[in-house]
């Protein structure tokens, strides 16, 4: 996994929206969808819970934030 996954995981985390952190990463909403998708494969387990309406992490993905990969 390289630093730029974990940035886009982390932003994905704190705007609570694939597109939007694709908005805030000037990116398209399906690379970073594609990126994220790739990043949990590679670690093993699933990042993100995603819904209709939203997309939060699982309880024991809150690390990267916690230890300042931002």
């Amino acid at each position: 996994m390289t630093i730029q996954s974990l940035r886009y995981i982390v932003a994905v985390a704190e705007a609570g929206s694939i597109t939007e952190a694709a908005k805030k990463l000037h990116i398209s909403q399906p690379s970073l969808s594609a990126a994220v998708k790739e990043a949990e494969r590679e670690v093993g387990f699933k990042v993100f819970h995603i819904n209709i309406k939203k997309i939060r992490t699982f309880s024991y993905a809150e690390g990267p934030k916690e230890y300042g990969l931002e």
